[in-house]
């Protein structure tokens, strides 16, 4: 992890397919029922969930169902650094600038893909493979992108560490509050924590480019 990563802005990150998949066009509810600003979701049991905005006069995108204040997503695989300049805090303005890399987001209870996701590694100082590294995590999801960032701690193993033909060199992990910075379509408004466990390859770096990622974010919304 020599090279210093820089951040990325709209980085591909896929589809959270955990929810239910929601249809829809403009709707025009009555008042009552509001969530989130002017969103009126009176109506939404006959709209398909859909909601109606009063002052803009355009739909809303559905109410996070039952399960939705909390996830779990699984970011695995190899990616290569791509150096990248990418918005931290909604805005639309790329503000940082670090090395990025993509690989497929699992849904860690059944062991399938369901996205893509792109982990963006700002360090700021790296002891003999102790690394301190601000990451930010880009997943866009089916009805939305969910934009994470944290501390993050990565250190050397101290014993073999070994899965699935993987030789992991390094622990990485970050936990607090706040972690949630920003989000679109369902994930508009959001805030919460997040939590990140995880285990990395990067005998390739300096060689290849490459990380071998093997983390679980935690999600919890307010």
């Amino acid at each position: 992890m020599k090279s210093q990563i820089k951040s990325a802005s709209g980085i591909s990150v896929a589809v959270l397919l955990a929810s239910a998949l929601f249809t829809g066009g403009q709707v025009s509810a009555s008042d009552g029922d509001v969530y989130g600003g002017d969103c009126s979701y009176r109506d939404a049991d006959v709209n398909g969930g859909w909601g109606f905005n009063h002052s803009t006069g355009l739909s809303c995108p559905p109410k996070p169902s039952h399960g939705m204040d909390h996830i779990v997503i699984q970011l695995k695989g190899t990616g290569t650094a791509r150096e990248t300049t990418y918005d931290t805090d909604g805005d639309g303005v790329p503000d940082t600038t670090a090395p990025c890399f993509d690989a497929l987001i699992y849904n860690p209870a059944t062991g399938k893909p369901i996205g893509t996701g792109s982990d963006c590694l700002d360090v700021q100082s790296n002891d003999a493979g102790n690394i301190r590294l601000t990451g930010t995590g880009f997943f866009h999801l089916e009805h939305g992108t969910l934009v994470v960032q944290g501390l993050t701690t990565v250190r050397p193993v101290l014993q073999p560490t070994t899965r699935d033909g993987v030789e992991f060199t390094h622990i990485t992990g970050a936990n607090g509050d706040g972690g949630v910075l920003y989000g679109t379509g369902r994930f508009k408004g959001a805030t919460g924590k997040v939590r990140l466990s995880g285990q990395v390859d990067m005998s390739r770096l300096d060689s290849d480019g490459q990380i071998f990622f093997d983390c679980i974010f935690i999600v919890d919304f307010n």
